[in-house]
């Protein structure tokens, strides 16, 4: 085997194995839908293209803090996201499921003290929903059926 072919060899080797040491999402495509993407009907695509969206969001702030993560799937919100406040605590965490709030849903102030916690069911606020002031006391527990406060009384 000649010096030319074995180099051929070796660097395709290294390429492969570092592609499957990063996790192997060398094709998964990450974008920042704020900065490249469009929302036509409510779905996200990427310029000039005819089919929705389907990978990894991620956008930072302009100080290379990261701002939000989560992953569209056809062209909607599915899945865990994270959002951060520009300072790094977190902002918000909770699950989409077809672009809508689904399940469990957490919301920080800046400086890390929860904000409120609460479910969501096919977008709607539904159950118990706390909220808390900046220096971590309870404010209020509501629940919520369908979205709506039931009348109190």
């Amino acid at each position: 085997m000649s010096i030319k072919s074995k180099t051929v060899l070796v660097t395709l080797v290294v390429c492969v194995v570092t592609w499957f040491m990063s996790g192997c999402d060398y094709f998964e495509k990450t974008i920042c839908v704020d900065a490249d993407g469009q929302v036509r009907g409510g779905v996200v695509y990427l310029p000039n293209q005819e089919e929705p969206f389907t990978g990894k969001n991620v956008c930072v702030y302009k100080n290379g803090q990261k701002a939000k993560e989560g992953n569209y799937k056809d062209g909607k919100k599915d899945g865990k996201w994270t959002n951060w406040h520009e300072n790094g605590q977190k902002r918000s965490e909770g699950n989409y499921k077809d672009g809508k709030h689904d399940g469990k849903w957490t919301n920080w102030h800046d400086n890390g003290q929860k904000i409120s916690e609460g479910n969501w069911k096919d977008g709607k606020q539904d159950g118990k929903w706390t909220a808390w002031n900046r220096n971590g006391q309870k404010q209020y527990e509501v629940n919520y059926k369908d979205g709506v406060l039931p009348p109190s009384g």
